[in-house]
């Protein structure tokens, strides 16, 4: 009887498991994206909130002892322990990014293949805004295990920029630096302090590259300025005579065949 009566009560958990289900799944179709979201949550809820109810009331109703349901209860929170330690994980590192705060919202940041302006910092996960327009939802267990770039950390708005631009052979490479130098220091949104730096990158097979780094205090349009400085220095060659070169190869021919030389020479 006890057996029947355990059984009994969990079958009837199980179906008001199931209208509770159906009732939450056929609401009125204009409920808005958001308010479904809260409607599976709390659907979830209620049906674990059943089954859980419905499970110690089978077993006070039939009688078994509660020294045996601390037994069972006890070996299913370890059970459960296992499979919410990523969710404790979670929200420990939202304490700890909390006190320690190694990113604020609205900084500009980098986690891995991921990169953007910080959303909103919750206790479970974060939002990171991409620039390419997407919304990315990061655990925050994510924040402390990985590597974590903030490139705007404690109000500070400033970036180095990279410009590498190549000469042919043969240029005055005094004249390409002071050419270069008067339109970075003539920029007003290149920072005086600190001082850029022109430099001899590299010899490389069909042009000498030039290095070009200077800083800018607003993050936010250093890829606007660098398009700027590029423009600026493509023009500014161009009106002094200074060849950007495209790539190219000499070809060094050793021997040939004279009767293929002969006929080369008769199409010419």
């Amino acid at each position: 009887g006890s057996i029947l009566i355990f059984v009994g009560i969990i079958w009837i958990s199980m179906q008001l498991g199931k209208i509770a289900s159906f009732i939450f799944d056929n609401q009125g179709t204009g409920i808005t994206t958001s308010r479904n979201t809260k409607s599976g949550s709390l659907k979830l809820f209620t049906k674990l909130t059943i089954y859980i109810l419905g499970t110690l009331l089978a077993f006070v109703a039939a009688g078994i002892p509660m020294d045996k349901m601390a037994i069972i209860f006890g070996a299913m929170s370890v059970g459960i322990g296992f499979g919410l330690q990523n969710i404790v994980l979670n929200l420990v590192s939202g304490i700890i990014l909390a006190i320690e705060k190694p990113m604020e919202v609205g900084d500009v940041i980098e986690l891995g293949t991921k990169s953007g302006t910080v959303k909103e910092i919750g206790f479970r996960s974060s939002q990171i805004s991409t620039f390419e327009g997407s919304v990315v939802i990061v655990p925050n267990g994510d924040f402390i295990t990985q590597h974590l770039i903030n490139w705007t950390h404690s109000n500070n708005n400033s970036r180095r920029v990279d410009v590498i631009v190549g000469v042919k052979y043969g240029s005055n490479i005094g004249q390409v630096k002071k050419i270069i130098e008067d339109i970075i220091t003539g920029n007003p949104e290149v920072s005086k302090y600190p001082a850029p730096n022109i430099l001899i990158h590299e010899l490389a097979n069909n042009a000498v590259n030039i290095r070009v780094l200077f800083w800018t205090p607003d993050y936010d349009n250093w890829v606007g300025l660098r398009s700027k400085i590029y423009q600026d220095i493509y023009e500014s060659f161009a009106a002094n005579n200074i060849e950007i070169p495209f790539a190219q190869t000499d070809l060094h021919i050793r021997s040939i065949d004279p009767g293929a030389l002969d006929a080369f020479k008769g199409k010419l």
